[in-house]
């Protein structure tokens, strides 16, 4: 499941399908909202994990535009008021905090101005309220990666998480994986820290970490880098039209269409370059 803000919804809908045709998953991998949405797949406190997800949704939907307007206006409303307020179930602006603005009065020189826009530790509480942990780390915790039988048990019980970030100092994808580690939830918020959107980073393990996508926004090579050996039907959720046959009127959707273009190449060549190790390693 790919990086995409908002477009992450989409991907609820796609997977509604996929469960709706009994497809079940060994591996479920995300990067962005898209390693929130399958955090929540792996780990979903409810029967369905369909269900639970779209539960997510529309909890964190925004729901103060008035529905008479136009879908363009809704969208436009909706941007500059999550701008200004932020939204309570994801992440806050830094001007709601008391001590955020710290300065020398004489001098107005301020000295403890976040480097961010918004604080995402919201969206920790809201996790919380859809994902049991103790599923997503049964794999973990049993410790069964080698014994087959009981992990084709675990894989019934949930499938396997993986979810990248990036490392702002060194970087370097950064993967968190349920099968050799613990998750918790400052895992999956620090692979949804996007920086151009003023999201703040998140300190984990010595690391700071930003949002996967500034490397990798699709988690293919992380999915088979987990069982390199073993054949794999993988269904990639793409965000990012790769066909658009009217040309942008506007910066907004020059930025839009610009972004698409970059996304559906880094797709491309991921799948490009495995499907040439495959053929390596065939040979």
């Amino acid at each position: 499941m790919q990086g995409g803000g908002s477009l992450g919804a989409y991907e609820c809908g796609i997977y509604k399908t996929l469960e709706k045709h009994n497809i079940k998953l060994d591996i479920v991998a995300g990067t962005s909202i898209g390693a929130i949405n399958a955090s929540i797949i792996a780990g979903s406190k409810g029967q369905s994990p369909a269900k639970t997800l779209e539960e997510f949704w529309m909890e964190i939907a925004e729901k103060i535009i008035p529905s008479f307007l136009s879908d363009n206006l809704r969208s436009i409303f909706s941007s500059i008021f999550a701008s200004c307020y932020g939204n309570k179930n994801i992440f806050e602006p830094i001007w709601y905090s008391p001590n955020t603005f710290k300065y020398n009065s004489l001098f107005y020189n301020y000295t403890n101005f976040p480097p961010h826009l918004y604080d995402i530790k919201p969206l920790k509480d809201t996790l919380s309220k859809f994902i049991d942990f103790d599923k997503i780390n049964y794999y973990y915790k049993t410790n069964i990666t080698n014994k087959s039988k009981q992990k084709k048990d675990a894989v019934r019980f949930t499938p396997r998480l993986i979810m990248s970030s990036t490392d702002i100092q060194k970087s370097e994808p950064v993967t968190f994986d349920s099968d050799t580690m613990k998750i918790d939830a400052d895992h999956i918020v620090a692979c949804a820290g996007f920086p151009f959107y003023g999201l703040s980073w998140t300190e984990k393990d010595g690391r700071y970490l930003w949002d996967g996508s500034l490397l990798s926004n699709t988690p293919l090579r992380e999915v088979i880098n987990a069982s390199p050996k073993n054949h794999k039907i993988v269904y990639i959720v793409n965000l990012f039209p790769k066909n658009q046959k009217e040309v942008p009127k506007n910066m907004f959707e020059i930025w839009h269409r610009a972004r698409d273009i970059m996304h559906t190449d880094r797709t491309e060549h991921n799948i490009h370059m495995s499907k040439i190790i495959s053929k390596h390693l065939m040979l």
